[in-house]
């Protein structure tokens, strides 16, 4: 679905000016985790809601924490980190007991007292708990907000950093429909605010390094270390753990997690060392600039942690982690073949391993000498012989049957499962596995244990309890029903262990092969450590597991870790016996010996939970799945890649599972949030997502703008986003080393940079949130991998920094990068200290120089500069990256502003594998679109001037290579490039680099100006497009990013406005230009272009050679100021009267003078009425690769342009199409400055044309940009206006309601050539060009396009309820004036040739016209309108006569026009809008809900382009005195009496000329009235007089000629109508507002002739009931006898006749008071659609119609029984969108329309089955009306819904929305409002049932709903895509239902 915040009025900016992310809820899986939503804070999310969730109860909570109430914050204190100003005393509660130090001194961690001075203003925020929720409050801006669900929203402010869940609980609106809830779940992460010194540190603009904690050497040693990263320019360092590191001295081996290294804080105790570390922390920031980020460490601890042995269950242990068992058997039998090859005991293998056949041979061994010697099986089977016994116990005990639900019959297989489920596979001791006994007894013993209790039961009482082996043997029938019982159990327990033994052999070739995957690594592979021969001090294998002093006891066992240092005491045989539990004690002295030892086993720990499991990490293994958990054999396989000098930690999910390790942790989290701006979490993958969600909780209440950073390896982007999600993660740790090619590379910073150059740009401040990539932190290298010395060149070294800068990400490298270290550092064997920093060593030549870092030190100058080029160019907003592979190892990387359109041009040659003498140029050239100003810099390392590198034993120093580099250059005084002035296309300038010389390693960063006139237009766009659109909207696609407050937000963007993109400008300068101005009076078009030309959309993927997809939706955006643009004057808040400048105004000016008429042309107008006006010559735009245009207008570019905003597609067509030439936007322009248009749609042309005008002269990759600021921009504009025209109301209307009512603008224009009435001399003075097209494109033009039936159905929806009173007057009045044969036309054709072949659309005309009456201003006065009569004779030679006699007396001719034609008509209708707030007194007309401000009557209203008061015409106004005149009034009485006296006539021009199908009787008209009944009927079996009135087309089908539905007789809507048009006239009578009170009934034998046999045979079928009504009333079973009959009579019959003709009852037996042909009744409880048919059966068919009737007439019907009647519709008939046409059970029911087939099938053919099933949308809309209508009635009140369905049940309305969508899982749901008026309730569940309007309409490339669907909501190819009646029907649906609503609220208020 597409977001269109211009349609829904919940997408309006907030007033505070906050930027509002909307979030769209849909009830879809794409809230899940998967979905990555990241937004600044200081903004605003907003929970919108779409179609999905509508007809539902939705309730919306979030556990982002609600605001303290003042007592609460008044009686709170916190003490949020923003800087660091003293240092107190701990004030942590700590909630572990922690062991003393060496010092004998207790954890303690000083409180850090901060200052808010810099924090921004917000509300006070309840501390953060993950598992409250909140409520959300729906909110809505729009009026009959209740019903609309679709426009609520709800709003957070967001105010706080950190990761938050939501979730939307739906539940059916209906209380009575107990169908299961749903939940949708999402999250979302609101990024920090980092401030240096109180200034915003943006997260793009980080240049972190990471520094190895234990090289800085002792605190007092770290400033001068520290200067060497500050110097080159980085602005946060990130410290590797600061803690006290174990034994292995590795960086990430920690021994006490709460206490500081003491070598690096030597003599201080742990209070003063957390004090130092806290200053220098607060120096880095307050003098260097720097934020800090330290690593936490939570999935493991060093083995010697003080605090392990005392708490062992902190550690997957042998005692709480039994499934390791089986694994540390393994362990030990590779740690003693280990030892055994150490001391050369098997010398045929050896020690060092240097090939693969010697790996082979150690396979070999394993497999066959070892592995199978430990029984591994023993660990996975069941034992048989215990199992069996125990079985055979239990038969033989006087046990009850075991109580398990089993299934009836199992098969084999499933037996098994039964008996060894899953819960029984864990692992533990060797056969520890069991069956489940109860599960074997009831299958194998049942009968044994009944026979068994029974032979125990007829014992003696003092008898055994249990069968002896005696008594066994003595009942041999017993003895056998047992052993058969355990043979069963047996097989069974074979089969089950079978598969075990095959599954342990594959067990044994998974462990080996997975030992020799390690030795290969790290015994052979180049890029392995290549470790040396195995000796006792360094093993074959690092070990699996670290056994604690104490585990085994008594034991020589040293203070050691390791499993092989274990004294040898048990020889290696007795290590594999099974189930022997022994000590050392139980071993004689000659056991043991010096040859083969073994470690201790696992039976021998007299303490197995001091045997732990040691961390590592497993390739490609799930990283939410725990590798030492219960389910994972990861040990035992030997897949982990294992570090040994770590602990692996065991929490569990919850602090209950071991409290001591979450509260010493969480201690841990808090100490490195009190002090560090960020944590980077080690190892996050491994990290279990509970402990770290608590951990970073408990961190980011005592620093809530944490800035967290992870490295996070889950190998899936999916995975990535659900740990983002959860955690809150702000930045991903990226490397660029990892790259195998300089193309990865590039796609490396395209993927993880800003939007490209470019970029489609939404306008204001509501953005869609749409979900992005995770943030990433892209590092050069990382500290714990391989240098491009190692891995590639050492002259890769600057191009792939430079590749990094340019990347719109945070960015980072590591220590010893830039001074070119020969290696990585190693973490843990490194001892050498980093050098120190000095200016010069000019002054002091004998400084050590590995000692010392400077600026010619490596590449430390270029970086300085590179960092410095990364940390601008974010907030100068150079947010747009351009990536271009020039070649292989070229790359070039533009860095755009989209404000300055100034760019930075970094070109890189990699240097992957050659030396820069090896490649020394570059064969390809750039185009650079501007001018170079200047070389920033160019650079590379010389391979000469290379001194010998020599490495310092005492520090890290680096090669001595010599870098060449130069800055600040002219592009003359380059070295690497030439640059050449050219010209390209549209005159262009650009200028083409080429290179000189460009060697390997080189790099070139330029920076490039656009062109004057460039930089000229831009500004005169945006200064025209006003400052509320195009700099917020710029500043807004940075705000992803944001760590901007909305202060500084809103003084940017308003700034940016008045200075005008940051030239220094005056206010004065905002005036428009003169020659502006003289454009715009100017109505010469521009030059329309190469026709052939424009068309041509060659489908340019994007604008690079390097293949990267410019077409992905947005990655990266990011929010930031400028601080050039910030230093100009003006950039204070502006005042509102500055806001709009004269620009603004000049718009203002042109779109108030529009009218909805100059709309319809400006926004819409399909092709074929383009066409149509223009004689052929103009239509819609085409684009080769998409096709035409659905509309001619703004709309059809707009719906595309969405789209490729949405996703930022720039390589889609049209926006090649707009880079390559002028074509779109001259079309757009010269289509409002053609002379057929008004002045003012004219004036909008010229505008246009300016603003295209500046277009063009851009670069061209900037035009699309620019058009869609343009189009969208003034799209916006012109939907505002005409939702002003139609009221107030429309305008502050949800959604929904303005798409539907934007139909009315779309269907109703101004058509020279089709119009509503054509000129005729005397009668019609000018042409009533304004007309209503029944749909579009295939009712748009010609005579096809007027119909009266569909002009009256629509009527009340396109225009009463939209305020066009004065469109809906003409459309009345002119049908008026075409009045024949008492019938209005069905095809109008402008007058000319209209038809009177359809017996309902007079009907449906005085339906509209009673709905006028009651809703316009004017009521009843219509009624007194004189209107000109085009055929005022039924005879054809009559009315040529009279035409005659009227051209022959023409008037003198009227005045000319001096305005548009149809300009005042729709501007006075907004003027009417206007003045009726000061009028509003009418008594006899109903207001429109939908709008409660209509219009009053004091302004004249317009018809035909006159006021109402000059209707009268006279000869001076062009008509004749011939001419008949009649008032409107007497056209509806005449009306009245032709059905009463009888119409029968024959169509004029009968035959081929009007209809090449229809059968001559078909041209027969016959109509006439039941006086008895009130009945009107007609009709015959060869036409088709309804809406349903397809005629068969084929020939080949044989039914060319015959109508598929002829439903002549009586139709029920017609019925509907009849009665409501009656009881109207006869209340208008009885008021004095109608002077004529009935009708002359016809004779009987005129009567007689126009009735049919079957109308006869059901007339004279008098049911019983409708005779004992007549009695009761009164009334004469017969023929009035005097011939008249008056309106109230006439309404009594009907409603006396109805239900006993027409309604079918539920039961045969109460046939007999009702007219039943039980012979044909198909289905019952239901109504006729039809009285009296031909086709009998068609009476009995169930259709949609009588809806309308209940609608139009609610009294006929018995509530009871129409409510029943609806259910059966509701559960038969309902689609998604429509209706079925016909019951799907019925014989002649086909469900999908093709028009375009002509096939053998006739039902089908020629589309036969037009109204015989396919699905109508317009007939839901009165299904709804219906439903309300019936609901309401049947309550006493009203209003009460639940009651009236309640007898019987209601249709279940909401079931429409429903079947389209999926089931999900059962929800608690908590009701949306816990009383809620039943009015009201109806009126949602209406909603509901058009909630997928809303998304049809979205979706709609037309804007409308279509005419009809096909089966179940199916798209149908051949219907009408746009069509009146639908979005009239559905408009009308809604405005009833905000009719219930108003009265419900009126009641209760």
């Amino acid at each position: 679905m597409s977001f269109a915040p211009e349609l829904d009025p919940s997408m309006e900016p907030r007033s505070d000016g906050r930027i509002v992310w909307v979030l769209l809820l849909t009830a879809s899986k794409t809230l899940a985790e998967s979905q990555h939503y990241s937004l600044p804070k200081g903004s605003v999310l907003r929970f919108a809601r779409d179609s999905t969730l509508q007809g539902f109860r939705v309730n919306l909570y979030c556990n982002y924490p609600s605001a303290m109430t003042e007592s609460e914050s008044a009686s709170s204190s916190s003490t949020p980190r923003t800087s660091v100003s003293s240092v107190g005393s701990n004030e942590l509660a700590s909630a572990a007991s922690h062991g003393q130090g060496a010092a004998g001194e207790s954890a303690v961690l000083p409180t850090v007292v901060v200052s808010e001075a810099a924090a921004p203003q917000a509300p006070r925020l309840r501390p953060f708990n993950r598992d409250v929720y909140t409520h959300l409050e729906w909110q809505t801006v729009t009026t009959g907000s209740a019903i609309d669900s679709g426009s609520r929203f709800a709003d957070l402010e967001i105010d706080r950093s950190g990761a938050f869940q939501f979730y939307v609980d739906c539940e059916p609106i209906d209380p009575r429909d107990h169908s299961p809830g749903q939940r949708y779940a999402g999250a979302f992460v609101v990024q920090p605010n980092l401030l240096i010194r109180g200034l915003a540190l943006q997260l793009d603009a980080i240049c972190m390094q990471t520094v190895l904690s234990k090289c800085l050497g002792r605190v007092d040693d770290w400033e001068r270390r520290l200067k060497p990263s500050m110097e080159a320019g980085y602005n946060m360092i990130h410290f590797t753990p600061l803690q006290a590191l174990g034994g292995s001295n590795s960086a990430y081996s920690l021994s006490d997690q709460l206490r500081l290294n003491p070598t690096l804080f030597p003599g201080l105790s742990t209070e003063d060392a957390w004090k130092r570390l806290a200053s220098v922390v607060h120096e880095l920031e307050f003098e260097h600039d720097t934020l800090s980020v330290s690593d936490v460490v939570w999935n493991h601890t060093s083995p010697d942690s003080p605090w392990l042995p005392l708490h062992p269950e902190a550690g997957f242990n042998l005692d709480n982690s039994r499934h390791l068992r089986a694994a540390y058997v393994v362990e030990a039998a590779v740690c003693q073949f280990s030892r055994d090859l150490a001391r050369n005991f098997l010398p045929e293998l050896g020690a060092e391993i240097t090939s693969e056949s010697h790996v082979h041979d150690i396979a070999e061994y394993l497999r066959d000498a070892v592995l199978p010697s430990l029984a591994l099986w023993e660990f996975f089977v069941i034992h048989v012989d215990n199992a069996l016994a125990e079985f055979r116990t239990r038969l033989l005990s006087d046990s009850q049957l075991p109580r398990h639900d089993l299934p009836g019959q199992l098969s084999a297989d499933e037996e098994l499962a039964h008996i060894f489920p899953p819960s029984r596979h864990r692992l533990g001791d060797r056969f520890e596995r069991t069956a489940d006994l109860d599960v074997a007894i009831l299958l194998y013993g049942r009968d044994a244990l009944t026979q068994v209790r029974a032979f125990l039961r007829n014992r003696t009482p003092d008898a055994a309890a249990a069968l002896s082996e005696a008594d066994l043997h003595a009942n041999p029938a017993l003895l056998n029903l047992i052993g058969q019982a355990c043979r069963r159990f047996r097989d069974a327990l074979d089969r089950i262990n079978l598969p075990i033994y095959h599954e342990t052999d594959a067990l044994l070739d998974a462990i080996v092969e997975n030992i020799c995957n390690t030795l290969r690594y790290e015994r052979l592979d180049p890029k392995g450590p290549r470790k040396p021969a195995v000796t006792l001090a360094k093993p074959l294998l690092d070990p699996y597991f670290t056994v604690l002093p104490g585990a085994y006891a008594p034991s020589p066992v040293p203070a050691t870790c390791q499993p092989d240092e274990v004294p040898a005491d048990i020889s290696f045989q007795r290590l594999v016996q099974p189930i022997q539990p022994w000590s050392a004690s139980h071993i004689a002295d000659s056991e043991l010996g010096t040859k083969r030892v073994a470690p201790h086993t696992v039976e021998a720990a007299v303490t197995p939970s001091l045997i732990l499991a040691n961390n590592g990490w497993i390739w490609a293994w799930d990283p939410i799945r725990d590798f030492a958990g219960p389910d994972s054999q990861a040990y035992l396989r030997r897949q982990v890649i294992v570090w040994g000098d770590c602990v692996k930690l065991r929490y569990g999910s919850q602090p209950s599972d071991s409290p001591w390790l979450w509260a010493h942790m969480r201690e841990y989290a808090i100490q490195t949030a009190r002090i560090f701006h960020g944590i980077r979490i080690d190892n996050c993958h491994t990290t279990p997502l509970p402990v770290a969600e608590y951990l970073l909780d408990a961190a980011r209440q005592i620093n809530p703008d944490l800035y967290v950073v992870a490295e996070l390896f889950t190998g899936s982007d999916a995975t990535d986003k659900v740990f983002v999600n959860r955690l809150g993660i702000h930045s991903l740790i990226r490397e660029a080393m990892s790259v195998a090619a300089p193309a990865e590379l590039a796609h490396f910073v395209h993927m993880y940079s800003g939007t490209p150059v470019g970029s489609l740009l939404r306008l204001g401040t509501v953005v869609p949130l749409v979900p992005t990539a995770c943030h990433a932190l892209l590092m050069d290298t990382t500290h714990d991998n391989p240098l491009p010395s190692e891995k590639r060149t050492v002259y890769d070294t600057l191009p792939n920094s430079a590749f990094v800068a340019m990347a719109c990400c945070a960015t980072g490298s590591s220590r010893g990068y830039d001074t070119l270290l020969p290696h990585a550092v190693n973490v843990v064997t490194e001892t050498r200290y980093y050098s120190s920093w000095v200016e010069t060593t000019d002054e002091n030549p004998s400084l050590d120089p590995s000692a010392i870092t400077t600026l010619d030190s490596g590449i430390t100058r270029a970086k300085a500069i590179l960092n410095s080029l990364h940390r601008s160019m974010i907030p100068n907003m150079f947010n747009q990256t351009f990536v271009d592979r020039l070649t292989d190892n070229v790359v070039a990387i533009t860095r755009h502003c989209p404000i300055t359109h100034e760019s930075i041009v970094m070109v890189a040659h990699s240097a992957y594998h050659s030396t820069p003498s090896q490649d020394r140029s570059c064969n390809a050239s750039l185009l650079l679109t501007g001018t170079c100003s200047s070389i920033i810099f160019e650079a590379m390392l010389l391979e000469d001037h290379v001194r010998p590198y020599k490495p310092s034993s005492e520090f890290l120093n680096g090669f001595h290579h010599k870098l060449y580099i130069r800055q600040d250059l002219s592009p003359k005084e380059s070295e690497f490039i030439v640059l050449t002035d050219t010209s390209v296309a549209q005159q262009e300038v650009v200028q083409s680099l080429s290179f000189k010389s460009f060697p390997a390693g080189a790099v070139i960063v330029l920076k490039v100006i656009p062109p004057v006139q460039v930089q000229q237009a831009a500004d005169s766009l945006r200064r025209r497009l006003s400052q509320d659109t195009v700099d917020t909207m710029l500043a807004v696609r940075h705000a992803a990013d944001s760590t901007i407050t909305n202060k500084h937000m809103l003084k940017l963007t308003k700034g940016l406005a008045r200075s005008g993109s940051g030239s220094n400008r005056s206010l004065q300068s905002l005036a428009i230009d003169t020659d502006v101005q003289e454009v715009l009076r100017s109505s010469s078009p521009v030059s329309e272009g190469d026709a052939h030309a424009r068309g041509s959309g060659g489908g340019l993927k994007r604008q690079t050679s390097s293949g990267f997809n410019l077409n992905s939706p947005l990655v990266r955006v990011v929010f930031g100021s400028s601080p050039r643009l910030a230093a100009q004057p003006g950039m204070e808040v502006l005042s509102e009267e500055v806001a709009g400048t004269a620009h603004d105004a000049e718009l203002r000016h042109l779109l108030h003078h529009l009218t909805l008429v100059d709309l319809n042309y400006i926004l819409f107008r399909c092709d074929a009425e383009e066409r149509n006006d223009s004689a052929g010559r103009d239509g819609v735009y085409h684009l080769d690769s998409i096709g035409d245009f659905v509309y001619c207008g703004l709309h059809g570019l707009i719906r595309i342009l969405r789209q490729v905003t949405l996703h930022n597609d720039l390589g889609h067509p049209l926006c090649d199409n707009l880079r390559r030439g002028n074509w779109l936007p001259d079309y757009c322009a010269n289509r409002l400055l053609r002379p057929e248009c008004s002045p003012a749609t004219r004036g909008l042309g010229r505008w246009l044309q300016t603003m295209f005008g500046f277009l063009c002269r851009l670069s061209r990759h900037l035009i699309p940009t620019y058009f869609d600021m343009i189009v969208s921009y003034l799209h916006g504009k012109l939907l505002y206006h005409s939702w002003q025209l139609m009221g107030p109301a429309i305008g502050k209307g949800s959604a929904l309601t303005r798409m539907l009512c934007l139909s009315s603008i779309s269907l109703f224009g101004q058509m020279q050539h089709s119009p509503l009435l054509a000129m005729r001399p005397g009668l019609i003075p000018s042409a009533h060009s304004v007309s209503l097209a029944a749909g579009l494109p295939h009712f748009s033009s010609g005579y096809m396009r007027c119909w009266g039936r569909d002009t009256f159905i629509a009527l009340r929806g396109l225009f009463l309820v939209t305020q066009r009173f004065a469109e809906a007057r003409e459309l009345l009045l002119g049908f008026a004036t075409t009045l024949r044969h008492g019938l209005i036309p069905n095809l109008l054709d402008s007058g000319r040739n209209p038809r009177y072949n359809a017996r309902d659309a007079t009907w449906w005309f005085l339906q509209a016209l009673q709905d006028y009456c009651s809703m316009a201003p004017e009521g009843t006065a219509i009624l007194a309108a004189k209107v000109v009569r085009i055929f005022p004779y039924n005879d054809q030679a009559k009315c040529d006569e009279y035409h005659r006699t009227v051209e022959s007396n023409l008037p003198p001719a009227p005045a000319a026009r001096t305005e548009h034609p149809h300009s005042r008509l729709v501007h006075n209708n907004s003027n009417n809008s206007n003045n009726n707030n000061n009028n509003n007194n009418s008594q006899h007309h109903h207001h429109s809900p939908l709008n409660t401000s209509a219009s009053a009557s004091t302004s004249p209203l317009i018809v035909a382009g006159r006021a109402a008061g000059e209707f009268e015409w006279k000869p001076e106004q062009g008509v004749s005195s011939k001419a008949v005149v009649m008032s409107l009034a007497e056209i509806v009485q005449e009306i009245m009496q032709a059905h009463a006296t009888g119409i029968a006539f024959r169509e004029w021009n009968a035959g081929p000329r009007i209809d090449d199908k229809m059968r001559d009787e078909g041209f027969n008209v016959r109509i006439a009235l039941d006086p008895v009944t009130g009945f009107v009927f007609g009709g015959n079996a060869n036409n088709c007089g309804t809406w349903m009135d397809k005629m068969g087309e084929s020939a080949r089908a044989g039914n060319s000629g015959q109508p598929a539905t002829p439903r002549d007789g009586a139709d029920i809507e017609i019925i509907g109508l009849v009665k409501s048009t009656v009881r109207w006239l006869a209340h208008l009578g009885a008021n004095g507002d109608f002077a004529f009170q009935g009708v002359t009934v016809a004779a009987g034998d005129v009567q007689a002739a126009a009735t049919t046999p079957s109308v006869g045979a059901a007339l004279a079928q008098q049911p019983t009931a409708f005779v004992e009504a007549l009695r009761r009333a009164n009334l004469a079973a017969a023929r009035p006898d005097d011939g008249f009959l008056s309106y109230k009579e006439w309404n009594a019959r009907l409603q006396l006749a109805f239900e006993p003709y027409f309604w079918v009852p539920p039961l045969p037996v109460m046939d007999a008071s009702y007219a039943i042909d039980r012979a044909t009744v198909n289905r019952r409880g239901i109504y006729k659609d039809t009285l009296g048919a031909t086709q009998h059966f068609g009476d009995y068919q169930l259709r949609p119609n009588q809806c309308v009737a209940m609608t139009v007439a609610p009294e006929l019907f018995s509530p009871e029984k129409a409510i029943a009647a609806l259910q059966v519709i509701e559960q038969t008939l309902v689609g998604p969108l429509g209706m079925r046409t016909l019951d799907p059970k019925d014989w002649a029911y086909r469900g999908d329309y093709v028009n375009s087939v002509d096939s053998t099938d006739h039902a089908t053919s020629r589309g036969f089955n037009y109204h015989q099933g396919p699905e109508w949308v317009w007939c839901t809309g009165y299904f709804l009306r219906a439903c309300m209508k019936m609901t309401t009635l049947s309550s006493e009140d009203g209003s009460d819904f639940v009651a009236a369905t309640a007898r019987p049940p209601a249709p279940r309305v909401h079931e429409i929305h429903r079947r389209t969508s999926f089931p999900v899982q059962r929800a608690s749901v908590v009701p949306e409002s816990s009383s809620q008026d039943d009015g009201h309730l109806t009126a949602l569940i209406v909603e509901a049932a058009l909630a997928r309007y809303r998304e049809a309409l979205l979706d709609s490339p037309w804007l409308g709903l279509t005419e009809l669907t096909n089966t179940n909501g199916t798209i149908c190819a051949d219907s009408s895509p746009v069509q009146a009646w639908s979005a009239a029907c559905a408009l009308d649906a809604l405005h009833d239902a905000h009719v219930l609503q108003s009265e419900s609220v009126a009641r209760n208020f």
